[in-house]
């Protein structure tokens, strides 16, 4: 097939160009060839007027099976999207007027039956019209639902509105808002139940939403941000809400429909898309969560949800036949593609495409090894390795040290191996010393040769560009100087449901006189280059509290560079496995609180006080110092004086809650030093008090 671009509306970027969209449309290339094995071939078409553009697709279209348009502005999109289908004998997509329909359809019928409501019973205002407003309006209408009022920026749109129009409008003029409701967002949200934002900033408030019906539902279809985006308060019942945001729960994104719709609409070998298909993909969707696991915080499926891609593209390859618009008999339709492979069909994954590293934005000086460690991670590490394989930065191999697991991880291990090839995922033996020597051996190992290294826990999940992100944040200090990324995550639960987001870490920069009393974030965020890694893998001979946290000291002991990244990339899911220990309970923090003044953070800070100066000639004179003054802080002395070495060599924690809590502890002889691998993992009780479970609506 063809994913087809002229630049003139990449997501994100706006009017770029044919050749700048290239990139664009690679990278989705790359996404059907990984997730549907869907061979596809990016076209960049370096023109505006849409005769050329239909007249140069359709010249072409005896090469393909079917066309993707992307990257096109609005609504020149919607022209040429209905001129290509009406011209050419193949089913043209578009993921605005047909991917996000079918998700918004999708997410409805689940939050639907989650409070009790029937589509054709409830009342509907969409924010925005053109590409994304139209389809989706005319979608939830052939679905049954009767009352839909679509809003631009002059209000609420119907058959008597003066001023400016063009076609998208007066056709939506003509098919919603029955009651013919004029006036702004107020007037048309007043007792609707649902509000869908194809437009504007990603807010909602109180006034508006109180104006509406109990238990509201609100997609949010803009570009959101966990830290701009909260849980609006009501005392209207709890709203159900879906967002773009992928950190957060109900991720409403093309990318759930695009793969499997059009893996089974070439399957089909269909001749155009037709409503029925559409509609047979939105009820495949929804039907992903079973109603006995619906959640305000589980309405629609995540994108790796394993089954999806497969399931849908029967679904669709069967609603083609029905509906007259495939080539192919229904019983001989995606049946084999979706059972070939076992578990390389359930998650619809190819790893071929990923052992040939085409994905992304791999390129010269940027092969990055993944160590990860392992020990009885069956229930959770598929997910892990699955979003790994969906990395857009291709250029990764994977190394993973088990450290004696008994609960069939190592068979999963092997089924993944024989999949993605030898040379593509290792498995080693750990030292069996517990997880820091077992990250710590990683590291030391010689027989990886990489640019840059990444540490990956077996029970996270990664999103898409952790790694491209991460390198385009250190890959440009080089290989000269010892460069650490490390970042914010985003917690989730065991069943991946989101809990809330690690603290923002604020300035001041990273330094030595933070890392001696606070490691900054997790090693499951943690990717380093060449230099940095020589450092890190001396600790292995020692014996630091943590990997992370002694990573995060040696670098920036010896004058090196750690990068933090406030935005999330990394689903890190906590629970009572975890080998820090988990926050998600009074009983974990409790035996924190126990534990700090039982004496047990003074004994590992007296560990990480002997791993540093078995390595202080590594140290800048000024961490040297720095580090002498920690010595005498740590062991003992007069409570004053103690609290001036605090003062005077500027050791710090990264709030003032737990600035205060340092010096409380430095003033009653416990000081405190928590081994951090996420900011949900602190050990100090100071730090810990501040991390329970952080509901959705506490996110700002």
């Amino acid at each position: 097939m063809a994913v087809v671009t002229d630049g003139s509306g990449v997501p994100g970027v706006g009017d770029i160009g044919p050749l700048p969209a290239l990139p664009y449309v690679e990278k989705k290339s790359a996404i059907l060839r990984k997730l549907a094995g869907i061979e596809a071939f990016p076209l960049a078409i370096d023109s505006r007027n849409i005769e050329e553009t239909v007249r140069v697709v359709t010249a072409l279209s005896p090469s393909f099976g079917a066309v993707n348009l992307e990257g096109v502005s609005e609504p020149r999109c919607l022209d040429i999207k209905n001129r290509l289908a009406s011209e050419c004998d193949l089913p043209v997509f578009q993921d605005g007027s047909d991917g996000i329909p079918v998700v918004c359809l999708a997410a409805l019928l689940n939050s639907l039956k989650l409070v009790g409501k029937r589509i054709e019973n409830v009342r509907i205002v969409l924010s925005g019209t053109e590409a994304n407003g139209m389809p989706v309006a005319e979608f939830l209408s052939a679905a049954g639902a009767g009352d839909i009022i679509v809003c631009d920026r002059s209000g609420a749109i119907h058959k008597r509105r003066p001023g400016p129009t063009n076609w998208v409008k007066e056709r939506v003029a003509m098919s919603t808002n029955p009651r013919q409701v004029k006036g702004g967002p107020a007037k048309a949200l007043s007792g609707a139940d649902v509000f869908v934002s194809l437009s504007g900033p990603p807010v909602l408030t109180r006034e508006l939403l109180s104006s509406m019906a109990r238990n509201a539902i609100l997609f949010y279809l803009t570009d959101c941000t966990p830290d701009l985006f909260s849980r609006p308060e009501t005392d209207s019942g709890t709203p159900v809400i879906a967002t773009t945001c992928p950190v957060l729960p109900n991720q409403l994104t093309a990318c759930l429909v695009f793969p499997g719709f059009l893996r089974g609409a070439l399957d089909a070998r269909a001749s155009s898309v037709t409503i029925a298909m559409k509609t047979a993909a939105a009820m495949s969707l929804a039907d992903m969560v079973p109603e006995s696991m619906l959640d305000y915080e589980l309405v629609i499926p995540r994108v790796l949800t394993p089954g999806l891609i497969p399931n849908m593209a029967r679904a669709v390859a069967d609603a083609a036949a029905a509906s007259g618009a495939a080539r192919t008999a229904p019983k001989a339709v995606a049946r084999g593609w979706g059972r070939r492979g076992g578990r390389k069909a359930a998650g619809g994954m190819r790893h071929e495409a990923a052992a040939s590293g085409t994905a992304g934005t791999s390129g010269a000086g940027r092969r990055v090894a993944i160590l990860m460690g392992a020990y009885n991670g069956a229930r959770h590490i598929r997910e892990q390795l699955d979003s790994i394989l969906m990395q857009d930065h291709g250029d990764w191999t994977l190394t993973v040290s088990d450290d004696g697991s008994t609960d069939g991880t190592l068979e999963i291990l092997d089924a993944y191996r024989e999949q993605w090839g030898p040379e593509r995922l290792a498995v080693v033996r750990g030292p069996r010393r517990g997880f820091c020597r077992n990250f710590l051996s990683l590291a030391d190992r010689e027989d990886l040769a990489a640019d840059y290294f990444a540490w990956a826990d077996q029970d996270d999940i990664w999103l898409p560009d952790k790694l491209s992100r991460s390198l385009a944040l250190i890959a440009p200090a080089g290989q000269d100087a010892p460069t650490l990324y490390c970042g914010r995550t985003a917690i989730v639960d065991e069943h991946d449901v989101l809990r809330g987001l690690s603290p923002l870490r604020s300035a001041p920069p990273p330094e030595f006189a933070n890392a001696l009393v606070q490691s900054l974030a997790g090693g499951n965020t943690m990717v380093f280059n060449r230099p940095a890694r020589e450092l890190i893998r001396v600790g292995c001979g020692l014996d630091p509290v943590s990997h992370d946290w002694w990573a995060y000291q040696v670098v920036t002991g010896s004058g090196g560079l750690a990068v933090y990244d406030p935005r999330p990339t990394v689903r890190y899911r906590q629970h009572g496995g975890n080998a820090v220990g988990s926050n998600m309970s009074v009983a974990g923090l409790l035996s924190r609180v126990r534990k700090a003044w039982g004496g047990t953070f003074r004994e590992m800070n007296a560990k990480n006080l002997s791993a540093l100066e078995a390595v202080s000639d590594r140290l800048t004179a000024e961490s040297r110092d720095l580090l002498a003054a920690f010595s005498q802080l740590s062991r003992g002395g007069g409570r004053l004086k103690a609290m001036r070495i605090v003062r005077e060599h500027g050791f710090y924690r990264r709030s003032l809650f737990q600035q205060m809590s340092l010096y409380f502890g430095v003033f009653m002889r416990r000081v405190w030093h928590g081994a951090t691998p996420d900011a949900t993992r602190d050990f100090s009780p100071s730090a810990t008090a501040l991390k329970f479970p952080l509901p959705t609506a506490n996110l700002r």
